[in-house]
């Protein structure tokens, strides 16, 4: 069985699989040169090893004992491999099969050009699905049965028309429709410290269903009961009864922030409220 092939490598359950393929004519030139270049003419090379593998899309897999993470549009820096996993498998359990985390970059050249400034990093959310990436086209009929849920075979593409009618086709449930009186709804929010992304997800686990972080269901209120406990902590903090609003019934799976002078005194804030605040599960 073959479940990935990248031009990083593939991975595979093949035993002995250099053997098994010596007799192949490019797999022997291939090894007739790099003994040349570097008097070793190991064809393959083993990255890593290890049972068990979850796997989302062409470049999307995770293994459990190996060190296979493979997150292409995710940032997995700040997270261990066994939240990680966690993650990733509550989520393909879920409708939306999507999670939300805070993306890190540094300001753009261009950027820095147009508005001046300095090198400094940005934060904004950004949302990671765990869909197919229609790269390839499901065979649904060779469905390969295994101890988690499935894997599905999948064929190359015939031409590149195909493979834009797939996309499109994908992507149209991800676009947002258009009219004169509609608002834009909840877009890419940037933010400017990391206090504000701690506030924000705050806010997020509050209306999320059930609540995170041992948070009561019932917590406020109303939206201007928050609006006001985040205030009274930090009146500059830029947050409304409408921002707060869009954070609603929010159909994503959220990951933790990273903890910092200004994310531990909030917490140390909310504590004050809720005393039973799972701060392990914040950070």
């Amino acid at each position: 069985m073959v479940v990935s092939v990248t031009t990083d490598g593939f991975i595979t359950n093949v035993d002995q699989l250099e053997s098994k393929i010596s007799g192949n004519f490019l797999f022997k030139e291939f090894k007739k040169i790099r003994k040349l270049l570097s008097c070793d003419d190991t064809g393959l090379e083993l990255k890593s090893s290890g049972v068990g593998i979850v796997a989302w899309s062409t470049r999307g897999q995770l293994g459990f004992e190996s060190k296979i993470i493979a997150t292409t549009g995710f940032q997995n820096k700040f997270y261990n491999k066994q939240d990680l996993i966690e993650v990733f498998l509550q989520t393909f359990k879920t409708e939306h099969k999507s999670v939300e985390f805070i993306q890190s970059r540094l300001r753009s050249a261009t950027e820095i050009y147009k508005k001046g400034g300095h090198v400094t990093m940005q934060y904004r959310d950004q949302i990671f699905r765990l869909h197919f990436d229609n790269r390839r086209v499901l065979k649904w009929e060779t469905t390969i049965p295994s101890t988690c849920e499935v894997l599905i075979d999948s064929l190359p593409l015939k031409n590149v028309i195909q493979g834009e009618g797939l996309r499109y086709i994908n992507g149209m449930y991800k676009k947002k429709p258009y009219g004169k009186y509609t608002s834009g709804g909840f877009g890419v929010k940037a933010y400017s410290n990391n206090e504000e992304i701690a506030v924000r997800n705050f806010v997020k686990g509050l209306f999320t269903e059930p609540p995170m972080f041992n948070l009561p269901k019932d917590a406020f209120y109303s939206r201007r009961d928050v609006e006001l406990f985040i205030k009274e902590y930090n009146p500059e903090i830029k947050i409304s009864e409408t921002s707060i609003s869009l954070y609603k019934n929010r159909n994503v799976k959220l990951l933790k922030v990273q903890k910092t002078k200004e994310t531990e005194a909030f917490m140390s804030y909310v504590k004050t409220k809720f005393k039973d605040f799972d701060v392990d599960s914040f950070y």
